[in-house]
Formats: structure tokens, C-alpha cells, sequence
């Protein structure tokens, strides 16, 4: 009787054994096809402080493949690695970039959206980098010293890249050069201009010249057509006064 006992508690051992294993087998398998809905390469458009009101550029590329998160952003490449899983609405990445983090398909202007928050109250926006603006691997192209005039649906103006820094003037304004760091770098096959202080530009090969793109409000895209150029002696000389000041502020720090 009591070896009848002893064999039916080690069945049932066994079976319970078994069944654990399957069932976390049938999670990891579970975690592994959820999270790859969410794989591919995240551009940050917006930072929100609720607190404040405020909504400013986003600055920074997260990168999500095979259950590893890479982050990237202005002169700090990669600037976050780690692990992710996603299940549901809800994210892990360690060690951490962010504290709390979230899928959400917003409403309206961020329908299907990364948001991540970092404290309460504070969000980042990240929109996904459809696999249509991927380059060839080899692609790159040199964007320093040189001047473009830019196109987009609403503006027009001028840009121009020197070593280090990014200089924009619109047309349609008055104000002088505006300026920002830059650099440009390579996540899998998508080439990205990444700025100091606003989002990233997303660089697609088109002959000669590339076209730029930016995200607006929502997913939708915002191309930039660019033409070389040259600076006339007075745009030369309102950027060196600028990269002057800079510089005289950065050797008094």
C-alpha cells in the first residue's frame, strides 16, 4: 500500500513537473512572438512634461531586435543597451533607460505610438521608422561643408553643415541662422542626422542629393527636398560670427 502511494506521488510529481515546464515553455514562446510586434527602430518626435505644459523635441533612436533594446542620441552612441520584453501594453527594459514603461495606441495626433514614460507626468513619443527608408549597407553620404537649399510642403530656406555644427534660415522668417550640434550615424540600414536639440532627420537616398524626412503630427511623414548650394559672402560671414561666439562659450566653461 504504501509503494503504491510513493509511485502514484512521484506520477503525480512528475506530471506537475511536466506541466510547469510546458506552461513555461508555452510563456517564453508567447513573450517571444508578442514582443516582435513591437521590433524595428523607434525615432523619439516629442518629450511631454504634464506638469508643465510643455512639448518639446524629442532627441533620441531606440532601437528594439531580438529581446535587445539599444538607445542612441547626440555624441553618446549607444547611449542605453539592455533587454526588453513585451507583453500586452506594457514593456521591461533593463537595465533601465527608462522608469516606467508603456505601449499605448493613443488617440488622434499619437495613434500607435512608443510612449515611454520616465516619471509621472513625463512622456517620450516614439514613432516607428517604416522599413521603406532603409538605405543600401554601403550607403553614405557627406553632408560637411556643405549648403543646401531645403523644400517642404509648408517652407523653404537654407542649410548648411559644417564640421560640428548644423545652421537652418527659413525664408519666410527674419530672424538670422538658427544653429544646432549635429552628427549623422547608421542604425541597421537607416541613416539618421541627429541634433543636439531637436529630433532626428531621417536621411533616404535619392541620386545625388538625399531627401530628409521628419515626423508630423500623427505618423504621417514630412519630406525635405534638398538642392546644393553654395553661401553667399554675407551668409559666410553671419555663420563664422555665430561658430566664433560659440566657440568663445565653450572655452569659458
Amino acid at each position: 500500500m504504501i509503494t503504491h502511494i510513493y509511485v502514484l506521488a512521484h506520477i503525480m510529481k512528475r506530471k506537475i513537473v511536466l506541466a510547469l515546464i510546458l506552461l513555461l515553455l508555452f510563456c517564453l514562446v508567447y513573450l517571444n512572438i508578442s514582443s516582435r510586434k513591437i521590433e524595428g527602430v523607434w525615432l523619439n518626435t516629442n518629450y511631454i512634461s504634464s506638469a508643465s505644459g510643455n512639448i518639446l523635441p524629442g532627441q533620441s533612436i531606440l532601437k528594439l531586435k531580438n529581446h535587445k533594446s539599444i538607445s542612441y542620441s547626440h555624441y553618446n552612441n549607444p547611449s542605453g543597451n539592455g533587454y526588453f520584453f513585451f507583453f500586452k501594453n506594457s514593456i521591461w527594459i533593463w537595465p533601465k533607460f527608462y522608469e516606467v514603461y508603456a505601449i499605448k495606441k493613443a488617440s488622434l495626433v499619437y495613434q500607435d505610438s512608443l510612449i515611454l514614460e520616465i516619471h509621472k507626468g513625463e512622456k517620450n513619443i516614439f514613432k516607428k521608422v517604416h522599413d521603406s527608408l532603409q538605405n543600401n549597407s554601403d550607403y553614405g553620404f557627406s553632408f560637411k561643408n556643405k549648403a543646401f537649399e531645403f523644400q517642404t510642403e509648408n517652407t523653404s530656406g537654407k542649410l548648411y553643415f559644417n564640421q560640428e555644427l548644423f545652421f537652418l534660415k527659413s525664408n519666410s522668417s527674419s530672424l538670422e541662422w538658427h544653429m544646432d550640434g549635429w552628427e549623422t550615424f547608421k542604425v541597421d540600414n537607416f541613416n539618421f542626422i541627429v541634433l543636439a536639440n531637436g529630433s532626428p532627420l531621417i536621411v533616404k537616398k535619392n541620386n545625388s542629393v538625399p531627401l530628409l524626412y521628419q515626423f508630423n503630427n500623427g505618423n504621417s511623414l514630412g519630406e525635405i527636398k534638398l538642392k546644393e548650394t553654395s553661401l553667399d559672402s554675407t551668409e559666410f560671414r553671419n555663420i563664422q560670427e555665430q561658430v566664433e561666439v560659440f566657440e568663445k562659450r565653450r572655452k569659458n566653461k
